[in-house]
């Protein structure tokens, strides 16, 4: 009953004037181009909250790495990996779709904060990444190879062709490589490490039983 002095107001409203819904007019959202998802993966990148803003999907460089990470590991299985690939894919095919856009948004556009259900996108980031770190013991060279190779690739083609993203500053570029060479010397630190540990366990106990 207390909330009725701000649903009632609501209901009145939307019974006398209505409201209707967004059509779709167009194939592609407003803005948004092929590396936007790296784009936003720079560190500090911020473009606007108004339209033609692309997704807010940032959740730090570790966790998108390691969930490039992730569909490389053996443990995980086949059948998990496809699932979330296929989630990913939607989430990120809803980005650039504008009827799958409007789909998330109840086929009705915001006037501000575009692309409101992004939050899902970087939950998943968070979440598979979380997977990874709970198999760090398990990552090997060539995991973090391909993962690395990916990740650079990607950022390299986004300021090769960074006329596309006029918010990407010098210092957003700089900050975000430096950031990525010490996580990448972690990551391999920690992998060199694994492998030294599993190397002497092995000796002294082929010594041990010999």
């Amino acid at each position: 009953m207390a909330s009725l002095i701000l649903t009632l107001p609501t209901l009145f409203d939307l019974q006398t004037h209505g409201e209707k819904l967004t059509e779709v007019t167009k194939f592609q959202t407003e803005s948004s181009w092929y590396l936007d998802l790296f784009a936003k993966q720079f560190i500090g990148s911020f473009d606007t909250t108004k339209y033609g803003a692309i997704p807010m999907i940032f959740v730090g460089l570790l966790p998108f790495i390691l969930t490039i990470l992730f569909f490389t590991l053996k443990s995980i299985k086949f059948h998990v990996k496809l699932i979330y690939a296929i989630f990913f894919t939607f989430l990120i095919a809803s980005f650039y779709i504008e009827a799958l856009d409007l789909f998330w948004q109840g086929m009705h556009t915001p006037n501000m904060f575009l692309h409101r259900y992004a939050w899902i996108f970087s939950t998943l980031l968070i979440y598979t990444a979380a997977e990874v770190l709970n198999r760090l013991r398990e990552i090997k060279i060539w995991n973090f190879l391909v993962s690395l190779f990916l990740v650079v690739t990607g950022f390299l083609a986004t300021i090769y062709l960074k006329s596309h993203y006029s918010f990407l500053t010098d210092l957003n570029i700089l900050l975000t490589l430096e950031f990525l060479v010490v996580y990448s010397l972690l990551l391999l630190a920690f992998i060199k490490k694994v492998y030294l540990c599993k190397s002497i366990c092995h000796s002294n106990l082929f010594i041990y039983n010999g």
